[in-house]
C-alpha cells in the first residue's frame, strides 16, 4: 500500500523517530518531512510548512499527501482545518487536555470526509488502548488508575517539557464516581510497587488527556493518573515545591528549563489498573527499554498504519483498534515487555 505521509515537526525528536520507524516498517510509504527550519532541506522529501502561515499549507496538497502527522504545536488548528477542508487524513499527537476539548468543540459541526485521529494520550494514546486487553467492554469498568514510572535519564520531547511548565501551577480534574475533583501535579502521594524490578516509589498526581477521554468519552466513572521519578529525592523536591507554591514564583521560561529532559533515553514503564463493576481488579504493565519517546513514536507508527482501514470520522487513538488488538501489536516489538496480572 503506497501512501504519501507528511510529518510536520519532522525534524524534532518525536517526529524524526516516527520517520525512522515508519520507514523501517513500511518501505512502500513515501515519507515527507514538514518544517520551517532550513535543516529540513538536508532530509529526503522536505516540505516547507509553517503552521502559523496558512499559505504554506498549500504545500500539503502540492505533494499529494494522504496523511498528515502533526508532531508540533499548532495552537490555532490551522493544519487540522486545512486537512478537514481538503479531505486529508490527520493524526495529532501533541494536544494536552484543554486543547483537545477546545478543538473538538471547534469542529463538532464540520462535515468530516477523512480520518481525524487525536492520539495525545499517554505514550501516543496507548494507555487507553491497552485497557481493552483486560476488559473489552468499557461499560463494565468502574475505575482506571494509571501509574507512571519516569526516568530522569530519559529524553522527552520539547512539547512535553513546555506542557509541564505551563500546567504545573494549574488545577486539573481527576474523576471519582463521575465527579471531577480539582487537584494539582505532585499532590496526593501514595506508595506504589512497580513491576519489572523497578521498585517501590511514592507516586503523585499527573495530568494526561486519558483522564478526560476515559471519563467523558468512554464513560468510566473513576479515572486517575500518578507519576514518579526514578530519583526519590527529585520526586520529594517536586512535591515540596508544589506544596510551597514555589513554581508560581518562577517565570515560564525558568519552569521550561526545570522540566527539560537532558537524558539520552532510558527505560520507561507504566501500569494500568482497572476495577470492574464486580470489584475485580486487573493490571496490565508495559516497559519500553528505549524510553518514552521511542514508545510514543512506535505507537504513532501503529496508528498511522491502522487508520487507513477505518471509515471517515473523528477518533481518539485507541478507538481505531479492535479489543486487544493494540496489545498484540505492541508485543511484537522486542524493546517492549507487556504483562497482564
Amino acid at each position: 500500500m503506497q501512501k504519501n505521509i507528511l510529518i510536520i515537526g519532522g525534524t524534532g525528536h518525536i517526529g524524526s523517530l516516527v520517520n525512522r520507524i515508519l520507514k523501517d516498517r513500511n518501505p512502500s510509504f513515501q515519507l515527507f518531512t514538514g518544517s520551517r527550519n532550513k535543516e529540513c532541506d538536508k532530509l529526503p522529501h522536505p516540505v516547507y510548512i509553517d503552521v502559523t502561515d496558512i499559505s504554506s499549507l498549500s504545500n500539503i496538497s502540492a505533494n499529494s499527501i494522504d496523511l498528515v502527522i502533526l508532531s508540533t504545536i499548532d495552537a490555532d488548528n490551522n493544519v487540522l482545518q486545512y486537512c478537514i477542508d481538503k479531505h486529508i487524513d490527520y493524526l495529532d499527537v501533541t494536544k494536552p487536555t484543554p486543547d483537545i476539548q477546545n478543538t473538538l468543540k471547534s469542529i463538532e459541526n464540520k462535515s468530516i470526509n477523512s480520518r481525524i485521529v487525536f492520539a495525545s494520550g499517554w505514550m501516543g494514546g496507548i494507555a487507553s488502548g491497552l485497557i481493552s486487553a483486560l476488559e473489552p467492554d468499557f461499560r463494565n469498568i468502574e475505575q482506571v488508575q494509571i501509574m507512571i514510572y519516569y526516568s530522569l535519564n530519559d529524553k522527552a520531547g520539547k512539547s512535553a517539557a513546555d506542557f509541564m511548565a505551563e500546567d504545573v501551577c494549574k488545577t486539573f480534574s481527576v474523576y471519582k464516581n463521575n465527579s471531577p475533583l480539582a487537584v494539582k501535579h505532585f499532590e496526593n502521594s501514595e506508595s506504589y510497587q512497580f513491576p519489572f524490578q523497578l521498585g517501590k516509589y511514592k507516586v503523585y498526581n499527573f495530568n494526561i488527556p486519558d483522564l478526560l477521554i476515559l471519563n467523558k468519552t468512554e464513560k468510566i466513572p473513576s479515572v486517575s493518573a500518578k507519576i514518579t521519578y526514578n530519583s526519590k529525592l527529585v520526586s520529594f523536591l517536586l512535591r515540596t515545591a508544589q506544596a510551597l507554591n514555589f513554581f508560581k514564583l518562577l517565570s515560564l521560561e525558568s519552569r521550561k528549563k526545570l522540566f527539560q529532559s537532558s537524558g539520552n533515553g532510558d527505560k520507561t514503564a507504566f501500569d494500568i489498573i482497572i476495577t470492574n463493576k464486580r470489584k475485580k481488579e486487573q493490571t496490565i504493565s508495559i516497559l519500553c527499554t528505549k524510553g518514552q519517546a521511542e514508545l510514543t513514536a512506535f505507537s504513532i507508527a501503529l496508528h498511522s498504519e491502522k487508520l487507513f482501514s477505518e471509515d471517515s470520522g473523528i477518533y481518539f487513538g485507541h478507538q481505531i483498534y479492535k479489543a486487544g488488538e493494540l496489545y498484540e501489536l505492541l508485543k511484537v516489538n522486542k524493546d517492549i515487555t507487556i504483562e497482564k496480572r
